[in-house]
């Protein structure tokens, strides 16, 4: 499984629908071995929000033969802009716990990297005024 966030703006979501190849498009950052459980878990966690709210808030915007698109919730995205390394390495600490990364068996400098790539990515983001979409390709 391959996994990217994707940053457009709002208005070009049927550019991206329409794109054989969206990573020669737009801005995107390869977010290894991330889904939208092990994203509704952090959001959910540090949201504060119960785990099936937040999943339900991850929409499925379209899909291909061997690509899913889903939207990453704004206040997920503002939420993560606003972190510093302290609090990444809080949430780090946290997210080491679930489940999830546990299966997979993220170590704790596994998830702090990639909360780090998705924190800045989110910066960038909100930056620009643009939105995040996450790509998972099988």
């Amino acid at each position: 499984m391959l996994s990217n966030l994707i940053m457009l703006k709002s208005d070009e979501m049927e550019i991206l629908n329409n794109n054989s190849d969206p990573l020669e498009v737009f801005e995107n950052k390869d977010i290894k071995g991330i889904d939208t459980v092990k994203l509704a878990k952090i959001q959910s966690n540090l949201l504060k929000i119960d785990y099936k709210v937040s999943l339900d808030k991850f929409n499925l915007l379209f899909s291909s033969e061997e690509s899913w698109f889903f939207s990453v919730p704004n206040d997920f995205v503002e939420k993560l802009s606003k972190l510093d390394s302290n609090l990444i390495t809080e949430l780090a600490e946290d997210c080491n716990d679930i489940e999830e990364f546990k299966l997979d068996n993220w170590k704790f400098e596994k998830v702090k990297k990639t909360l780090v790539a998705i924190v800045n990515f989110s910066k960038a983001a909100i930056k620009k005024n643009k939105i995040l979409v996450l790509r998972i390709t099988t």
